[in-house]
């Protein structure tokens, strides 16, 4: 059953509503979506009778965007029962290339599609390593692609799996343009998001955005006030441990980065944004709606 948050007749409030009036067994989202409906749930009057804890759900389908361990946790944390499984594909390519294992990696399905990974900085092409995923399709025959450069940064492996799949294992790390240089490493999103939500689950973070400057970078999390002074002292030492860099963190009053209105009224217009820059209208928080004309990113 189509539920997209992204047409004017789906809001959260009604995607929640049909998760519990139908009894969904299954959800295909991005995986910010059920953090979301989560955090709508909480808002909303009837939130005791949605199924936040537990019910019928026991399957969350996640592509669209890249999935860390951690917010892969996290998401099956709110929703007791439910697993999350990881799949990932390109609409031009012909949607589906590949899916998640027993062994819980992903896995392209190498038999239908050639992969590559093309580096800029040499203009080579390799065919296992990290870089930029090229595509070529070995069986459409309405749209063949030859070398099809989808632009996803990735890390493409053929070493063995414990499934016994013998195909190639893909680790999507993000956009090449939302890669942030801290003066010490580049960090992706996937990095910076593993280290928001290997954040305490008491404390409640769910959304998040970093803001770069002029050498500079700080990456905002959504608490309580409350837990406002902890939450930013427990990332910047998750970040520090885990990915080796000092940065500015700062907790912000629920409803800062994903509005209220967003979560229980209005539409969401386009996939949500994790990295900004300081001279961007921030105003809109995560969820901006769809952009009237192409907007370019470029790294710090």
């Amino acid at each position: 059953m189509p539920a997209d948050s992204r047409s004017s007749a789906m809001s959260f409030r009604r995607v929640l509503r049909l998760l519990r009036d139908l009894e969904v067994t299954v959800a295909c989202r991005v995986p910010l979506e059920p953090l979301l409906w989560a955090a709508c749930a909480r808002l909303w009057p009837e939130a005791a009778t949605l199924p936040e804890r537990g019910g019928p759900l026991r399957g969350i389908v996640s592509f669209g965007e890249p999935l860390s361990d951690a917010k892969r946790t996290r998401i099956e944390s709110l929703w007791t029962g439910a697993t999350v499984y990881q799949s990932f594909g390109v609409s031009e390519c012909g949607s589906n290339l590949g899916g998640q294992c027993s062994s819980g990696r992903l896995h392209l399905w190498a038999d239908r599609y050639l992969p590559e990974v093309y580096d800029p900085s040499t203009g080579t092409l390799a065919t296992e390593g990290t870089g930029q995923l090229v595509i070529t399709t070995l069986y459409r025959q309405a749209m063949p692609l030859l070398r099809y450069l989808v632009g996803d940064l990735v890390e493409l492996r053929y070493d063995a799996c414990d499934c016994d799949w013998r195909l190639p294992t893909l680790q999507v790390l993000g956009r090449p343009e939302a890669l942030l240089n801290t003066g010490v490493k580049a960090l992706s999103s996937l990095d910076l998001e593993q280290a928001v939500y290997s954040l305490p689950e008491h404390l409640g973070v769910l959304s998040w955005r970093t803001v770069s400057g002029s050498g500079s970078l700080r990456l905002d999390i959504e608490c309580e006030p409350r837990d406002a002074r902890e939450a930013e002292s427990e990332l910047r030492k998750l970040v520090r441990h885990q990915l080796g860099v000092t940065i500015e963190t700062r907790a912000v009053a629920p409803g800062t980065l994903v509005s209220l209105e967003s979560l229980t009224e209005q539409e969401q217009f386009a996939k949500p944004r994790y990295v900004f820059r300081e001279d961007e209208d921030l105003s809109g928080g995560v969820l901006y709606p769809r952009p009237t004309s192409p907007v370019t990113y470029k790294p710090l």
